[in-house]
């Protein structure tokens, strides 16, 4: 993927591996060299979760676009 930072600040439609949908603002980018699994990663806040933030790594997401 390589491009999440591309949406920071962004509201984005989410499917995860496991094919959950989530729909959120992203909040937070870490990159790679910032993480143990050495993988980009966004947070975003979703109103599923109100107050929470669901973070992903790259490896977590089959696609995301934006909302």
């Amino acid at each position: 993927m390589g491009d999440l930072i591309n949406y920071l600040y962004h509201d984005v439609i989410i499917i995860d591996t496991d094919n959950n949908e989530w729909h959120g603002h992203v909040a937070l980018f870490d990159p790679s060299e910032d993480n143990d699994n050495g993988e980009d990663s966004i947070a975003i806040r979703t109103p599923q979760k109100k107050g929470v933030l669901i973070e992903f790594s790259e490896s977590e997401i089959k696609s995301i676009k934006k909302d």
